[in-house]
């Protein structure tokens, strides 16, 4: 029987490793002492396996994962799982979750399978090198030498160092003669001005928020939660703009709070208002977060305890335009350690899209984020990991 070896133990390679094991003798090598210690992080501890809109779109446009998901799709992934034992529940903007709630269940359902299916796991065991002589691999640790028939390369990136994020995939590919794409860190916290994200740490609202920059204007815009932090910005409408930062472009964030009406109407809605409110610090309540409502006076330069009777037209009009575009300078972004993937990594141009077997090295596969392939908030990480991971662990077949 051939044998397989797969390089890590996260989403993608334990994928592979179920996927390979119908048809090979399975070995998967993790540094770590446990797999799955990233998954066990995502989606807020809860994790979002995947997400009803599937489409390369949420990969900002990248073609290549359509290759993957025509094999693997969505619905493929919900029914895998459900061989496992595990359940789904749709929820907001079509993602899904674990019913259970717990990302440690997916984890454990796959590591559950993977005894089943006899596929030797072995933990606290790095993979220091790889090479290839004829038709066979040799995989490296700091204490042995393995012939392979086939390599799988599953060791993510370099985002969430304390969680097992690596630059060995990278390297092993780099090793091979495959060009990579410097990485960046991408899902990631934005460090901004805070004076006013600090008076609102662990607010948590929902709106629009768009990355900008005076020479090129809008460069990104995202809709859902906004964090503030003490240092900036985060949530998962900042993560989604975070990949596209520049510092050299001097950018910075505006966030609407009320995206779906328009700032005339709020002007007209906050004239109401100045009737029913008795100053300028409540004249948004019922309309935005409480927090938010004195200090976005603050924000304007307006005294919240000032009469809401003597605010003047001018200052409804300041309001209503801070409501609609609150804007934070970006410093940066918080890095790699607080990153939940990275964009970068090695390029799809060295790879097939139907079997993920690399161009240059026959025999030698990669799936998930060690490929430079990254997707938005809401499961499409994760689907990638499912997607490319089951068809590099057919090898070709």
């Amino acid at each position: 029987m051939k044998k397989v070896a797969v390089i890590g133990g996260g989403a993608s390679g334990l994928m592979a490793a179920l996927s390979a094991s119908e048809l090979y003798d399975t070995v998967i090598f993790e540094k770590n002492e446990r797999v799955g210690r990233k998954l066990m992080q995502t989606g807020n501890g809860r994790c979002n396996l995947t997400n009803d809109d599937i489409t390369d779109l949420h990969y900002f446009g990248n073609s290549f994962v359509n290759g993957a998901f025509s094999r693997f799709s969505k619905d493929d992934t919900l029914r895998f799982m459900m061989d496992l034992g595990l359940m789904a529940k749709r929820e907001y903007g079509g993602r899904y979750y674990a019913y259970s709630g717990q990302a440690g269940s997916v984890v454990d359902a796959l590591r559950f399978a993977a005894t089943k299916k006899a596929i030797d796991i072995r933990t606290g065991v790095r993979v220091t090198g790889i090479a290839k002589h004829g038709d066979v691999f040799t995989v490296k640790t700091s204490d042995t030498e393995e012939a392979f028939d086939f390599v799988i390369v599953c060791c993510g990136g370099p985002a969430a160092e304390k969680l097992g994020g690596t630059y060995d995939g990278i390297d092993i590919l780099r090793s091979f003669g495959h060009s990579i794409n410097d990485p960046k860190p991408a899902l990631v916290p934005l460090t901004t001005d805070n004076r006013y994200t600090r008076m609102l740490k662990g607010v948590r609202v929902q709106g629009k928020a768009s990355l900008k920059s005076k020479s090129r204007g809008v460069i990104r815009d995202a809709e859902g939660d906004i964090l503030f932090t003490d240092y900036g910005l985060s949530g998962p409408a900042i993560m989604d703009v975070s990949r596209f930062v520049d510092i050299k472009e001097d950018p910075y964030v505006s966030l609407d709070h009320m995206p779906e009406i328009s700032e005339e109407e709020l002007i007209s809605r906050l004239e109401r208002m100045k009737d029913i409110r008795d100053s300028a610090g409540d004249l948004f309540l019922g309309l935005i977060h409480n927090k938010l409502s004195i200090v976005m006076a603050k924000y304007c330069g307006i005294e919240p305890s000032l009469p809401s009777d003597e605010l003047t037209d001018k200052d409804i009009r300041k309001l209503a335009r801070a409501v609609k575009g609150m804007s934070f300078s970006v410093k940066g972004t918080t890095g790699f350690a607080n990153a939940q993937t990275s964009s970068g990594g090695a390029s799809t141009n060295g790879f097939d899209s139907l079997t993920l077997e690399s161009r240059i090295v026959k025999g030698l596969f990669a799936a998930g984020e060690v490929l430079d392939v990254d997707g938005e908030c809401g499961g499409f990480n994760l689907q990638w990991a499912w997607s490319s991971g089951y068809v590099a662990g057919r090898c070709g077949k």
